[in-house]
């Protein structure tokens, strides 16, 4: 029977060892990385010197309550009557995994946080290096290891009970190390994350900025073109007034200019007639260069106003892409 029990017993620990070692480590790296952390960091879009004081005060509010019932619990082990109305005990893996457990993340916790204030130092609570508080039955639990080596036994209890023997040496250094080094991989993951959507939300940004002002000088140069368009039916009017006062002035130089009451004088008549036409021909003469000057406006302008509409439709075209890329 004893050889069983031992048989069984070295299979048990060697069934806790490969549970220990493919299991404990990724749970404990899954914990303590902030996966969860993570996740709401790229959220709430923290900077780097918020980070940590963040996720201490506002990620994880049911991790500090948690701490509290742990705080505000009676650390004596429970009666034998609770422990029997909860039923049989665990399988012996589990319980021992679970208890392994238990240890190695107390074992890495950080040393100064919250969790080991002097409020629960002077309560009595245990320690993170040293050997736990003895119960109220005088059996002390075992103490915890450090990173150098076994801590000490329990303290004893009030009727004289001798303390537990000191555990073995942790693995402190390397564990932390391990859990540092993947906090910071996902961290940098995080800001790379944040650092890649600030750049994408600013491409976005002057890209709207870019079309509204395509849009506004677009909307400018439909103002230059209306504006050529009425400045050119001027045009065309006044030049339509122009050759209207010329074929007038034609036509009053054709009706006979007669005054029936003087006599006629040859001479007199000659020098009028002559004076008259010369002043007719410098009229006509400045009216023609007038009608010119207005048609050549007029021709400049409908070139203005083609090059408006080709830049126009360019600058269409342009928004489009853009809006289609």
């Amino acid at each position: 029977m004893s050889q069983a029990a031992a048989a069984l017993q070295l299979r048990l620990t060697a069934q806790h060892a490969l549970l220990r070692d493919s299991v404990a480590g990724p749970l404990l790296l899954l914990h303590n990385s902030g996966a969860a952390a993570l996740l709401r960091r790229r959220n709430a879009r923290i900077s780097w010197s918020q980070s940590r004081t963040y996720e201490r005060k506002r990620l994880f509010p049911q991790a500090r309550r948690q701490r509290r019932r742990q705080h505000n619990a009676p650390h004596a082990p429970p009666p034998a009557a609770a422990a029997a109305d909860r039923g049989p005990p665990a399988t012996p893996l589990l319980a021992v995994a679970n208890a392994e457990l238990r240890a190695l993340w107390r074992e890495n916790q950080p040393v100064g946080d919250t969790q080991w204030s002097s409020r629960r130092r002077r309560s009595g609570s245990p320690q993170p290096l040293g050997g736990s508080r003895g119960g109220s039955d005088g059996g002390g639990s075992d103490g915890g290891g450090g990173s150098g080596g076994g801590g000490g036994g329990g303290g004893g209890g009030s009727d004289g009970g001798g303390g537990g023997g000191g555990g073995g040496g942790g693995r402190r250094g390397v564990t932390s190390f391990a859990l540092r080094s993947a906090s910071a991989v996902t961290l940098r993951f995080a800001h790379a994350d944040a650092d890649r959507a600030h750049r994408a939300h600013k491409a976005a940004l002057r890209r709207f900025f870019l079309r509204i002002m395509s849009v506004m000088l677009a909307a400018a140069q439909g103002a230059a073109l209306v504006a050529a368009l009425v400045s050119d039916r001027g045009a065309e009017r006044e030049g339509a007034a122009l050759v209207g006062a010329l074929v007038s002035d034609r036509g009053a130089e054709r009706e006979p200019k007669r005054s029936p009451r003087t006599p006629p004088d040859r001479g007199a008549k000659r020098e009028t007639a002559s004076a008259s036409a010369s002043g007719e021909r410098e009229q006509e003469a400045a009216l023609v260069a007038a009608a010119v000057a207005a048609i050549t406006k007029n021709l400049q302008l409908q070139e203005e106003a083609a090059l408006i509409a080709a830049v126009m439709a360019a600058l269409i075209a342009g928004e489009a892409a853009l809006i289609v890329a």
